[in-house]
């Protein structure tokens, strides 16, 4: 039985000419336009205080009103812009805080020119740095190692190999260690995959279906101009589903027989605490996770890399709570009104 996965449908559906149409005339450029106006109406729907519940702003605790203040006041990147950190400049600190603040996994850095500015220059990209190889790097720098395995036992964490010895305090930590410092021990140290601004839709699917990575930088005369995700394609195709051919909209079940559709996700109770839910999806190298309630043995809710999104430095030690806690205070609710296909006709292929 075979994995689905778009690019194993392209033979398939050639009879389908919308759908055909989309993959090849769409392009990076536009990709990355609509992204621009998709989180620019996500921006003024916070200002506005409306649909809160549609774009991720958690509503099970009490601070709706801190978040959508802090949103409000918080600096205004141009949306021409790319966020991006500086590997020497930007300390792990003011990493954590602009990707909290602009509801971010991931930055590209680049190193400084001859004159210690930064340049988003192709040759000066070091790599791509998020609250993933954040949370690995303090996990293995920051925490007491004791403390540590007292809690979750020996984590298998890279980082481990070369510690530096910084368990020094929270402050001084956030405050004297460069990017750059983190990137240094990252796995998977790799130039940028070759993605232009008029490269097709279908030539996106195909790079990330075969990359590790869940995003990747764009690059546009020796620039890199914006970043591409699994979600900028699922948002692509959810806005054009008219142009979608027919099996994305037949049920799981349906076929189930043919491929295969649901892998086994890695499980955790609810009364662990987060730090093991980090190691285990670091181990078993999946995206995600299940959470089972301690008592009833069902499933909770499911913890995945993007959730960790909100932690800044004031928060880290946050990630000591029980699972089943963190995601309590955390854990956005998304309404089921934000997209009108159903999920479980829409067949998702990553």
């Amino acid at each position: 039985m075979e994995t689905l996965s778009l690019e194993k449908c392209l033979g398939e559906l050639k009879e389908e000419k919308e759908w055909i149409n989309l993959l090849y005339s769409s392009r990076i450029i536009d990709i990355l336009n609509s992204k621009k106006d998709f989180l620019k109406h996500r921006r003024l729907s916070f200002e506005n205080g409306e649909n809160i519940n549609d774009f991720n702003s958690s509503n099970n605790n009490n601070k709706n009103d801190k978040d959508i203040k802090e949103v409000n006041q918080s600096k205004e990147v141009n949306e021409n812009q790319l966020l991006s950190f500086s590997s020497h400049h930007t300390n792990v600190g003011d990493a954590l805080r602009l990707l909290s603040q602009y509801h971010l996994f991931a930055c590209p850095v680049f190193n400084e020119d001859d004159n210690g500015c930064e340049n988003q220059k192709v040759y000066n990209y070091v790599g791509m740095l998020g609250i993933h190889e954040i949370v690995e790097y303090l996990l293995g720098c920051y925490k007491d190692r004791k403390k540590i395995n007292s809690v979750v036992g020996v984590i298998h964490l890279d980082t481990w190999i070369d510690n530096k010895h910084k368990l020094i305090e929270n402050t001084e930590f956030f405050k004297i260690t460069p990017v750059i410092d983190i990137l240094k021990l990252v796995r998977n140290k790799t130039s940028p995959t070759q993605l232009y601004l008029n490269d097709s839709l279908a030539v996106l699917i195909r790079v990330l279906t075969n990359s590790s990575s869940l995003r990747l930088p764009v690059i546009n005369n020796d620039n890199i101009v914006g970043l591409v995700s699994t979600s900028d394609v699922l948002r692509i195709l959810v806005e054009n589903q008219t142009m979608l051919p027919k099996i994305f909209f037949k049920s799981i079940e349906s076929l189930s027989h043919r491929y295969k559709l649901i892998e086994e996700f890695p499980k955790i109770r609810s009364d662990q605490p987060t730090t093991a839910a980090f190691d285990l999806l670091e181990r078993e190298n999946k995206p995600s996770l299940l959470v089972i309630d301690s008592n009833t043995n069902h499933v909770l809710a499911n913890f995945s890399l993007s959730d960790l999104k909100v932690l800044v430095e004031h928060n880290i030690e946050d990630l000591m709570l029980p699972i089943n806690e963190f995601i309590r205070n955390y854990k956005p609710i998304v309404s089921s009104s934000s997209s009108s296909l159903s999920s479980g006709n829409l067949a998702t292929f990553i």
